[in-house]
């Protein structure tokens, strides 16, 4: 039996990459119950320009 393309799982939105070192920062913040603001604030600082250290 075949199996059409929508009887599976699905993703919906987009799937999001989460550095190791990162993992257990997010599960904390999605255990808070965190704002919209707060989650776009995370996803977003990898693209932020990287700090030189001084």
């Amino acid at each position: 039996m075949d199996r059409d393309a929508g009887d599976g799982p699905a993703v919906f939105g987009g799937v999001e990459i989460v550095a190791p070192d990162q993992r257990d920062e997010l599960i904390a913040l999605l255990d808070s119950g965190p704002t919209p603001d707060a989650l776009v604030e995370f996803s977003t600082r990898r693209l932020a320009p990287a700090v030189p250290k001084v």
